[in-house]
């Protein structure tokens, strides 16, 4: 038995090894992409009490106003400078729409509403949502909108280089890339379309309009805490290919003020992520025991796995951009964040004690 249990740890963590050199070595890059015009697109933002991140957002996107198709920004009942702020620049800028968000229906998640309304007033043939915290250069959408079109793709979706303004941040947000790189390659999963793999991140989503209207994603989505990973699967159970990238330039995000923000954030995505609380905490409990029981067992055998796990989080910087000294000098300590958070997110959502944007999450 014993043997057996190191045996299902030893190749758990070689998996990810794997894992994370192809991504490192076979990276899925949107380089090699011709660039296409954006006067077919339109950009959509919604926001919720993000008045601080409002300048930034709009020095971002500056720089796309005279190409797009239409920009509109739907804000979802802010009670901060948000709206007062959105007011201005539309009185500047004509091409700007802004939409004062109203009570949120029953049976809705806030961010999927404000994106089907958004998708609602936009007239371009081609969507593209990002949230507030993301900062996007002209030719990643360009390339990323000649991806699209010559592959036909009813969706593509991007991880955003990841930016930390505190330690916290530094700690808990690191786990996304961490995760997605070591767990899922990117370039396969692209090649392959196996619904079992459809993952997708909210930060930037660019969408056919024509299949989006038809299916209306968000509205299909409407009540899932965990939006975009919802609606890649359900992309992928429609039969429509889609496709996800890793940016390595050209897609930057902040996603918190600070570490306690990062903590509350991402505690909504691990029951989602698993596909349910009885699944996250069955791994939980498996990986926990296994590690457990290896450092009373076989403790000689720790620094072999913990160095092959060193080992892939440094693939994994190769492809996620992100500072390499201060995330190899936090290592030791995220491989224990991690499962505090999985278990505390486990725990939050079977009390409902999750709330984001002062709105409970359900």
């Amino acid at each position: 038995m014993d043997v057996v249990w190191y045996a299902g740890l030893l190749l758990l963590v070689l998996y990810r090894l794997l894992v994370a050199m192809l991504n490192a070595i076979f990276p899925d890059e949107l380089q090699q992409h011709a660039e296409r015009e954006l006067s077919e697109l339109s950009l959509l933002v919604p926001v919720r009490n993000e008045h601080w991140q409002l300048d930034e957002l709009w020095q971002s996107l500056l720089p796309l106003y005279n190409e797009l198709n239409d920009l509109v920004i739907y804000d979802d009942q802010s009670s901060d400078a948000t709206w007062s702020w959105l007011e201005a620049k539309a009185s500047q800028f004509p091409k700007l729409r802004v939409i004062k968000g109203t009570a949120l229906p029953a049976g809705w998640q806030g961010k999927q509403h404000a994106c089907h309304q958004l998708a609602l007033a936009a007239s371009g043939r081609y969507l593209l949502f990002v949230d507030a915290d993301v900062r996007v250069e002209a030719a990643f959408i360009k390339r990323s909108l000649g991806r699209l079109q010559s592959r036909r793709l009813h969706l593509l979706s991007a991880f955003p280089v990841q930016r930390y303004g505190s330690l916290g941040e530094a700690l808990w947000v690191a786990m996304m890339p961490q995760l997605l790189l070591s767990w899922l390659w990117l370039k396969g999963r692209n090649l392959w379309q196996h619904p079992l793999t459809a993952t997708a991140n909210g930060q930037f989503m660019l969408f056919d309009g024509a299949t989006y209207q038809k299916n209306t994603w968000h509205h299909l989505c409407k009540a899932h805490i965990a939006e975009d990973l919802a609606i890649a699967r359900a992309v992928g159970r429609s039969g429509g290919p889609f496709e996800v990238v890793q940016a390595q330039s050209g897609l930057y995000c902040r996603m918190y003020l600070d570490g306690k923000a990062a903590f509350s954030g991402l505690i909504r995505n691990v029951v989602p992520a698993m596909g349910s609380w009885q699944i996250a905490l069955l791994a939980w409990m498996l990986q926990a025991g296994a590690w457990l029981w290896l450092a009373v067992a076989w403790p000689q055998q720790l620094p072999f796995l913990f160095l092959l796990l060193f080992l892939s989080r440094i693939f994994v910087l190769f492809v996620s951009r992100e500072n390499w000294r201060v995330q190899l000098l936090l290592w030791p300590l995220q491989q224990v964040a991690w499962q505090f958070l999985w278990c505390f997110g486990i725990y939050a959502h079977l009390t409902r004690r999750i709330r984001w944007k002062d709105r409970p999450v359900r």
